[in-house]
């Protein structure tokens, strides 16, 4: 780019001194460099807009993982009482992983399935090449978000499930 936008310059120069010569009035642009500055701008933008939804996105993790910790000790009760009328700790364990599949799965499928469609239709409605879309798409980021969202909620729902189970649940039985 260095080369291209010296030999640009040294182009712009004699093209002026011709025409200053000639005694023409003239104003000259550089689109070359007003396109770098633009993608630099426009990266720039994509920089500032991908922390954001970073942030975005550790706080709603950050929230489901408070959540479900936090409710540990509520569910403590419940889950006294379901194991003494004979639920066993792995079906216990399978409740609790449905639960976090109920949970994961909204912002899974938003993400992995309606993010392409909506780029794709908006690629359409622009009456741009729909082919092009396929490397617009960031598929590395979507899969890497979705498998983050997973982890994270199994990892809490796991995290509260061995809290439970961990202490004596008789004596969550007990009236006071």
């Amino acid at each position: 780019d260095g080369d291209k936008l010296a030999c640009i310059r040294k182009i712009e120069v004699q093209i002026r001194d011709i025409l200053s010569r000639c005694g023409y009035d003239f104003e000259m642009e550089n689109r070359v460099q007003d396109r770098i500055s633009s993608d630099a701008a426009l990266d720039i933008l994509r920089g500032v807009a991908s922390v954001f939804c970073i942030l975005l996105a550790l706080i709603g993790l950050a929230n489901v993982c408070t959540l479900t910790l936090s409710y540990t000790y509520k569910r403590r009760n419940i889950c006294a009482r379901l194991m003494a009328i004979g639920m066993t700790p792995a079906e216990l364990h399978r409740s609790f992983y449905k639960e976090a599949l109920s949970i994961i799965g909204p912002p899974v499928l938003l993400t992995i399935l309606i993010v392409p469609a909506l780029t794709f239709m908006m690629m359409k409605a622009s009456y741009m090449d729909t082919g092009y879309g396929l490397s617009v798409i960031p598929v590395l980021p979507l899969l890497v978000f979705a498998a983050v969202i997973v982890t994270v909620v199994l990892i809490s729902y796991r995290s509260s499930i061995k809290n439970i189970l961990a202490g004596d649940l008789s004596e969550e039985l007990k009236m006071p």
